[in-house]
């Protein structure tokens, strides 16, 4: 350093005291253009001249061991030297302070190094001194690393925040709070979510307003402008897209305050929610519409029927609604199977609803069930229309498997002013109507009301009864037509109610098969009558080879250990199997084929006889002797009630007697009534039969008399039994429920 000095010395020497007082002044002059942290003042050869504390502190030498120096070796990076020299050169010579390239009379920002040798940026200020001789220089310099570093931390933020922003899956936008809402800025997912692209978005102001769905416009600008007051912004719209697209948008927006706390800006985001959207309307769809006919379902129907009582208001002429099931759709499902069930439904939902006019809510609110709501200033009237355009529409057939099926419809119809009320009363009138002989509509009157009552009543009686010792069996013979020599005997049940006396099966055993009670209260039957059998062939001789028939119901035959309960009670009374007769109809098979052969194929290996009951009846029961094994046909009283009062009665009864002959099947008849009737099926050639001109039902202790006495003719020619039933007047009957099949046969 002092050889170094050695070399410089010239510069301190006395002779050059005067320039450096004039160099104090100068400096403290240019001191007040620069105004910065750090003074740095150097000679035309770059040597330091002026080290002031500041930059002692800023680039780590001391004052005394820097003066003298040649600055661009201690502070100026290695790379940036040659480049300083030659300017310096340059304005040591003169050149103007403002020639290209120069930095003298400028800010910029530079690279320097400290005693450590590490390099951080500067920002730095150089002036001429305005001084005689050589020139001199000074910087004014001050540190911007932390700046730059802050800068640089700011930039990298804004770039991730960028990139963060025009990755997501939403349009991120500034707007200015003015007349125009100007966009300040939006991100370019903007063309993904619309079709237009950033430019248009930003430079086009009225472009949002038009691709505002219409429904939605005034409601969305009327949310933006409060929003422009503070409020801030948040719901859901549509937008009409460039391709014709409804998109959904969630926008969510808040105020940007400016200076004075006034918004100034509202920034937010649009979030495609469409697909959420139409999830949730698929959802809604699902829960208030029928997933097989895409009808409104039971809950939208009923929102539907307030909804028009609240518009007719508590003066208006109501509402009607019909209630709709179809008929016997329950014996087609079992036969055909669940999937072409469902097709005759689409079917029905489809031509009810080209049926029924616009103005008319169609639902299928169940199974087998519609419903339809007629909203009008006449809705008895037009539920009436409605009602007869559902039958009408019923009326063709539906093709299924290559068979016709033709359906009806029992419809109840109620008119008023309270939904749950309208919902009750018309399935009411439906019941009724299913229960008069289907295929039919009822309108509802406050006497179903007092039907009800009475059911429910007798469903409680029911259910509290002892079977044991309230119910009892009645026998009617089955005799032998040509020798009129009885041959068996058909068990019918009877209630004997402690206060209702004698209740007939039509009036209980709906009831019973609705509830199931009927699965005890026929095992019971069988148990009974299988032990009454017994007991007459111990005291009437006339007994031994008799048989007793047992009708069984639709429940029975489903319940679980049927076949074990005929083998129970078959076995308790000590009978053969063959002195048992179960009676089985059609509608009691035909619900499920294939379970009822497997039942009765185990019946009939057990010996026990099978006959098909109501033959003639059904409109399947050739099917049905096809299918299943039966020993016999029942032979419905209704053909034998019309031999005498209709020419075609005879032939009908001719062909059926020809069918079970050449089937190998035994016939019996029901309803014989008079000679005549007796006669025909004598010439017919049918061998076995019962009715009211051989003797009416009787208890067990009559029965027993009559096996003892046997059957007397009369002078009259009719025969009567020795003991007749002596029962108190017979109740009105009520007619069925829906669905609810008569398991036991009511007889006379």
């Amino acid at each position: 350093m002092a050889a170094h000095r050695a070399d410089t010395g010239d510069l301190f020497a006395p002779t050059l005291a005067g320039r450096t007082r004039d160099l104090a002044d100068a400096h403290a002059s240019a001191a007040l253009r620069a105004i910065l942290d750090v003074v740095v003042t150097i000679d035309h050869r770059g040597r330091v001249l002026e080290f002031n504390r500041a930059a002692e502190e800023l680039f780590g030498y001391r004052r005394e061991d820097i003066l003298g120096q040649d600055l661009a070796e201690l502070i100026i990076p290695a790379v940036s030297r040659e480049a300083h020299r030659r300017g310096l050169a340059r304005w040591a010579a003169g050149a103007p302070a403002a020639s290209g390239g120069s930095m003298l009379g400028r800010r910029v920002e530079v690279t320097a190094r400290n005693a450590q040798g590490d390099e951080f940026p500067i920002e730095l200020a150089i002036a001429r001194l305005e001084l005689p001789g050589p020139p001199v220089f000074t910087a004014s310099i001050r540190d911007v690393g932390d700046r730059k570093r802050s800068e640089d931390r700011v930039r990298v933020a804004e770039e991730r925040f960028r990139a963060l922003v025009e990755q997501l899956p939403l349009v991120v936008y500034v707007d200015a709070i003015d007349d125009e809402s100007s966009n300040i800025y939006s991100s370019p997912q903007v063309e993904a979510l619309l079709g237009y692209s950033l430019a248009e978005w930003k430079q086009d102001r009225e472009l949002f307003v038009r691709i505002l769905h219409p429904e939605d416009r005034q409601r969305v600008l009327d949310a933006h402008r409060r929003a422009h007051e503070g409020d801030g912004l948040s719901l859901e719209y549509r937008l009409i897209a460039r391709d014709g697209r409804v998109v959904w948008v969630h926008d969510e927006a808040r105020t940007i305050p400016g200076r004075f706390g006034t918004p100034v800006a509202l920034q937010g985001y649009l979030l495609d929610v469409t697909a959420r959207r139409e999830a949730e309307e698929r959802l809604r769809h699902q829960a208030y519409h029928d997933h097989l006919t895409g009808l409104p379902n039971r809950a939208l129907f009923k929102e539907r029927v307030e909804e028009a009582l609240a518009r007719s208001g508590p003066a208006g002429p109501g509402v009607a609604v019909l209630m709709l099931d179809i008929d016997d759709l329950k014996a087609v499902n079992d036969r055909f199977g669940h999937m072409d069930a469902d097709e005759v439904l689409q079917d029905l939902g489809s031509r009810l609803r080209v049926a029924l006019p616009p103005t008319v809510t169609l639902a299928r609110i169940g199974g087998d069930e519609f419903a339809a709501l007629v909203e009008s200033e006449n809705p008895a009237g037009d539920a009436e229309k409605a009602a007869r355009a559902v039958c009408e529409a019923l009326r063709a057939p539906t093709q299924l498997a290559g068979v016709e099926i033709f359906v009806t419809a029992s419809i109840g119809i109620a008119i008023g002013d309270d939904a749950d009320r309208l919902f009750r009363q018309a399935d009411l009138a439906m019941y009724r109507a299913k229960a008069s002989g289907k295929a039919q509509s009822v309108l509802y009157d406050g006497a179903l009301d007092d039907d009800v009552g009475e059911r429910i009543s007798l469903l409680g009686e029911l259910r509290s009864a002892r079977i044991d010792r309230e119910f009892v069996l009645h026998y009617q013979p089955v005799v032998d037509l040509r020798t009129v020599a009885v041959v068996g005997a058909e068990a019918l049940l009877r209630w004997q109610h402690p206060t209702r006396g004698l209740v007939l099966p039509g009036e209980f055993v709906p009831i019973a098969e609705e509830s199931g009670v009927i699965v005890p209260l026929g095992r019971w039957v069988l148990q009974e009558a299988c032990r009454r059998l017994a007991l007459w062939r111990t005291v009437a001789p006339a007994a031994r080879g008799l048989h007793v028939r047992v009708n069984v119901s639709a429940r029975q035959l489903q319940a679980a250990g049927f076949a074990d309960d005929v083998r129970g009670a078959l076995a308790s009374a000590a009978l053969e199997p063959q002195a048992l007769v179960l009676e089985i109809t059609e509608a009691s098979v035909v619900r499920d084929p294939e379970s009822g052969a497997r039942l009765l194929d185990a019946l009939r290996s057990m010996g026990v006889g099978l006959v098909l009951d109501g033959f003639g009846t059904g409109y399947s029961s050739l099917a049905m002797l096809d299918a299943l094994p039966f020993d016999g046909l029942k032979l419905d009283r209704t053909s034998v009630t019309r031999i005498g009062a209709s020419g075609g009665a005879v032939p009908l009864v001719q062909a059926i007697v020809d069918l079970a002959r050449a089937l190998g099947l035994s016939l019996v008849t029901a309803g014989i009534e008079n000679e005549h009737q007796l006669a025909e099926l004598r010439r017919l050639g049918v061998r076995e039969g019962q009715g009211f001109l051989f003797a009416r039902p009787l208890p067990a202790d009559g029965f027993e008399r009559l096996l003892r006495d046997g059957l007397v003719p009369p002078a009259c020619g009719q025969w009567v039994a020795v003991a007749t039933d002596r029962r108190p007047a017979r109740r009105a009957r009520r007619p069925a429920p829906h669905g609810a099949p008569a398991a036991v046969r009511p007889g006379p």
